[in-house]
């Protein structure tokens, strides 16, 4: 029974107010701190909704703030590594959205910053810590599904009216907002094996980043993964791992699943409510506080880096997402261009 983890939150965004949110049903084991933002008006309206003390008039002021243990940074894409570094660099541990960066020599920066201040960093793949993830790598590896050749899956929603996945400057793109939590399903199901090769095509805007795709990753031993996003077409949001001798699937939404089919057997693992007269912003958000938990848990046994989510197979999952940039002719190094 250790004291409530005290959290600060960066940007005052739809998700983090559903990150604020989900952690307000556990009070015995969170606590927001305070919140850091650029616009002072959004700031208090989030601390007076959430209960926070102490209202910083910038996300950096969080790095100084003495009641903070751990920063979750939920700002615009293009901002995560700024934020993330001087985070890190103020003495905070750090949990970030996904994607950690835009570039994958600024996540291999990150890494490294962290491993020499000692520093817990993880990127937010929430979907990792949810019951229906737990229960399918089990039945992935102790052979359940016989052995797994194929992982399918769709994250395709029409989101037209969503600006910043469609402006290159907001670090805009499907692929590394959508598709990450593709790459991420095949690595968690592959045991997060460098695979041998990407093979990705996709329509890519006016703007310079990518509206829709496909991606093949190809892993030893006849092992596959074929991947389809769109920020222009849908719904399918489904994702079937295909064994020699069953099957599993992650049913709507495959990111934040409450049910699971295992060989035929529909399983129900419901996320945690929102709290009274409140609501959230997006699906199943109350599974925000899985991973929250999960960072609780890594900073109690004084670890650096989850278990479940490897800096090594954090990077990973970044390298594969460059590959699919690079063939998809989309250039991070420049966001005005």
């Amino acid at each position: 029974n250790m004291a409530p983890l005290r959290w600060g939150i960066c940007a005052t965004g739809l998700i983090s107010q559903d990150f604020a949110n989900a952690l307000s049903l556990s009070p015995e084991n969170h606590t927001i701190a305070a919140i850091g933002a650029r616009d002072p008006n959004k700031a208090k309206e989030f601390a007076a909704r959430f209960g926070i003390k102490t209202v910083l008039d910038s996300c950096e002021a969080l790095g100084s703030c003495t009641d903070v243990d751990v920063v979750y940074i939920g700002s615009l894409t293009y901002m995560h590594f700024e934020h993330a570094r001087h985070f890190l660099k103020s003495g905070k541990h750090v949990l970030c959205e996904k994607p950690l960066t835009l570039l994958p020599e600024q996540t291999a920066e990150l890494l490294a910053l962290a491993k020499s201040t000692g520093r817990f960093l993880m990127v937010a793949l929430w979907s990792r810590f949810f019951p229906a993830y737990s229960r399918l790598r089990q039945a992935v590896t102790n052979g359940e599904l016989g052995t797994v050749r194929l992982v399918q899956a769709n994250f395709c929603l029409p989101v037209p009216e969503v600006v910043r996945l469609k402006e290159k400057k907001l670090g805009g793109g499907t692929l590394c907002d959508f598709g990450v939590y593709l790459v991420h399903l095949a690595s968690w199901v592959y045991g997060g094996e460098k695979p041998l090769s990407v093979t990705v095509a996709g329509h890519v805007n006016e703007t310079g980043v990518d509206r829709s795709g496909g991606i093949i990753i190809k892993y030893s031993d006849n092992r596959l993964a074929s991947l389809t996003w769109s920020g222009d077409s849908g719904p399918a949001t489904t994702a079937l791992v295909l064994g020699d001798k069953g099957s599993a699937k992650l049913e709507d939404y495959f990111w934040c699943p409450t049910k699971l089919t295992l060989n035929g057997e529909l399983i129900h693992m419901p996320t945690p409510p929102v709290r009274q007269g409140d609501k959230f912003n997006f699906f199943e958000s109350g599974g925000l506080l899985y991973e929250a938990n999960h960072v609780k848990e890594c900073l109690e046994k004084g670890l650096t880096e989850s278990p479940l989510l490897s800096h090594k197979e954090c990077q990973l999952i970044h390298d594969i997402l460059a590959e699919g940039h690079k063939q998809l002719g989309v250039d991070y190094h420049n966001l005005d261009a």
